[in-house]
């Protein structure tokens, strides 16, 4: 019988890829077989994890259409899309912890949160090919 998360012949990208959120869903995607691209504004951690996954790896930055453009164009198009990029503040940097409390944002940091996490997703609708998953 065939699994009902069998994705075999699908592509699927995971913009955040080289986060440790975004490893463990390309992790998962591969696993049900889908073949997995990790986007990442970091090229060369997306290459490394990408490796380790037997995936393959592309630059994006999605606060930037311009990037997004371009891994269309490098992609031909995904069928998934896992929108997980976001900022990921490290807990155990130094003073890190306090920063991150919200009375402690910066407007800069606000915006910047906003941008990747929220505003960030909207372009990237533009990687779906014509038969779509979205999450």
């Amino acid at each position: 019988m065939k699994s009902p998360f069998d994705l075999s012949g699908r592509v699927a990208l995971v913009t955040g890829g080289a986060g440790l959120l975004g490893v463990e869903h390309a992790r998962a995607l591969a696993e049900a077989g889908a073949r997995v691209i990790l986007g990442d504004v970091n090229l060369e951690a997306a290459r490394s994890r990408a490796k380790e996954l037997n995936a393959s790896a592309v630059r994006l930055d999605v606060t930037d259409p311009a990037s997004v453009r371009g891994a269309l164009e490098q992609t031909g198009g995904v069928q998934i899309l896992v929108n997980n990029a976001a900022i990921d503040a490290k807990a155990h940097a130094e003073g890190l912890v306090e920063a991150s409390r919200l009375e402690h944002f910066s407007l800069e940091q606000w915006e910047l949160e906003f941008k990747v996490g929220f505003t960030g997703a909207l372009p990237c609708h533009l990687l779906r090919g014509q038969e779509r998953t979205c999450v």
